[in-house]
């Protein structure tokens, strides 16, 4: 076996429920940004859902490195 899985799999769910976290704490900041500079919708909607998720899917393939090494 490559690596120890068990660790590496709970530090990727782990990021999946800081995804979670990350989009409770940006929706005010996204609605806030929204309101007082004028962005558009699109702008609120990508910092809220993108950004948590991008973090989610470096990390989950640092993850799949580590298996694989």
């Amino acid at each position: 076996m490559h690596g120890p899985l068990l660790p590496i799999v709970i530090l990727c769910l782990g990021a999946g429920a800081g995804v979670a976290l990350a989009r409770l704490f940006l929706t005010p900041i996204a609605r806030d940004l929204q309101a007082r500079r004028g962005y558009s919708d699109q702008v609120a909607s990508e910092l809220v859902i993108a950004v948590p998720f991008a973090t989610f899917i470096l990390i989950l393939i640092a993850g799949l490195a580590l298996i694989a090494s």
